[in-house]
């Protein structure tokens, strides 16, 4: 067992408050700053502690992240010689193994590996592993670190890694990829992240493609690792797309909207839904869409059409063809097209604006999309059709994003509509009470049961 010289710290009031809700992070502030900058690990204490008094929590010491200084490792220390001072012995390397283990035993009995290649095998603080996500891609394994504290451990982390993936995984290769992540430095106002770094581990020794295929629910997807923030397929909405599959079912006419790379366009034609129509002002995404089409064609048997060379009327007159129409517009554009085409009517409507980051002004930009945009997009929705509604901040509760669109709905005094499911990240992705950081998907499926 390493001994670690831990240091007691006194915490923020605020800091305090949050941690005792549940919240696992420590933010930058007055008292952060006066934190022990090589300490790897310190005890968090109130102002008034005495000296014989347990810590609140042992926490990791992240003194290069910008915001995030401190997260923690475990809440209580009563067992781990806290009061003792400094150099407290803890062990741990073997805390670290019993925690990658658990979370790997939490996948294998989730069985997803049977229908899907690509799920998280490590979901950072829900998984008690804080700032680290992992993910399974086939024979790839990406993983993201956002706490740089981790530097100090990469070689004995990537160890139990693969130790524990050998466990569960014996017969199985894997080319390993680690990136860091940070806060964009050159992008005021964007806390959008960006590569810190690149390692990849030497297992093969070669170095693998960061170009790829992978399965989900029978559909393959061409995944691109060298974009971090775009890899091609959002694996954390992958168990949703999951729960849409009976409602595609009864679809016929399917609309989606900021489609990205069309994981919800392939799914809908692979469960036959007549016509979908993928929108996306980004040509790179089409692109991409249009690649992944052509993997699955064979799969999905459909007809693939882009804006240019569409004939609507032809389409309609060919009873017996599946169709997929791409339109390389703004959704605002699309949307004033659509309404001039008489009782034209999509029974399956899709909205998954990009991802926001922390930024407010971003946030409030996405809602105003809706306020601006949903009521011109419910005139495209047929009686008894469908309407999913996404939001991807964790600045927005889950009840404001419901209230929200109930004062837009409202306004309409036109239309009738029941929630039918709520959607939110589950399975491989799980989620900590009081930790909206790592809540962020809000997912509203609504259906259009009259129109006054």
């Amino acid at each position: 067992m390493i001994e670690y010289k831990i240091d007691k710290v006194i915490l923020h009031p605020l800091s305090i408050k949050a941690l005792k809700s549940g919240h696992p992070h420590i933010t930058k502030d007055q008292y952060s700053e006066k934190f022990p900058s090589k300490s790897l690990f310190l005890y968090g204490i109130s102002a008034n502690a005495n000296k014989d008094q347990h810590p609140i929590c042992l926490f990791l010491h992240d003194p290069e992240h910008k915001k995030i200084k401190g997260r923690v490792w475990s809440w209580l220390c009563a067992n781990t010689g806290a009061n003792t001072g400094a150099n407290t012995a803890i062990d741990f390397l073997t805390e670290l193994n019993n925690r990658i283990c658990s979370s790997f035993e939490k996948r294998i009995k989730l069985n997803i590996s049977n229908e899907r290649e690509n799920f998280y095998l490590i979901f950072a603080e829900a998984d008690q592993i804080p700032g680290v996500f992992v993910i399974h891609l086939g024979e790839h394994i990406l993983i993201q670190i956002y706490c740089f504290f981790w530097r100090s451990f990469e070689n004995k982390f990537l160890e139990l890694l693969k130790q524990n993936l050998k466990k569960i995984f014996p017969n199985k290769t894997f080319h390993f990829h680690l990136k860091y992540r940070e806060q964009n430095k050159g992008n005021k106002g964007n806390n959008s992240l960006s590569v810190n770094a690149i390692t990849p581990m030497p297992s093969p020794l070669s170095l693998p493609s960061e170009k790829f295929i992978i399965n989900e629910f029978e559909i393959k997807y061409q995944i691109d690792i060298s974009n971090l923030s775009d890899i091609g397929l959002y694996t954390d909405m992958a168990s949703i797309r999951k729960r849409l599959i009976p409602y595609l079912k009864l679809s016929k006419n399917l609309l989606n909207l900021f489609c990205y790379t069309g994981a919800f366009s392939l799914l809908a034609l692979k469960h036959l839904v007549k016509q979908v129509t993928s929108v996306d002002l980004s040509a790179k995404y089409l692109q991409l869409l249009d690649e992944n089409y052509q993997l699955n064609k064979t799969n999905i048997n459909t007809q693939n059409f882009d804006n240019k060379n569409f004939d609507s009327q032809n389409c309609e007159n060919q009873n017996t063809k599946h169709t997929h129409v791409i339109i390389n517009q703004s959704v605002s554009h699309m949307i004033t097209h659509a309404l001039k085409k008489q009782n034209h009517y999509y029974d399956f409507v899709i909205i998954d604006p990009p991802s926001c980051s922390n930024d407010k002004n971003k946030t409030s930009s996405a809602m105003q999309m809706y306020k601006e945009l949903l009521p011109n997009i419910i005139k495209l929705i047929a009686n008894d059709g469908y309407l999913l509604m996404f939001i991807n901040n964790h600045q927005i509760s889950f009840n404001d994003f419901k209230t929200k669109i109930s004062i837009i709905l409202k306004a309409l005094n036109s239309i009738n509509t029941h929630i039918v499911e709520e959607f939110r990240l589950s399975q491989d992705c799980p989620t900590l009470k009081n930790f909206p950081e790592g809540d962020y998907i809000k997912g509203l499926l609504l259906q259009i049961k009259e129109r006054r």
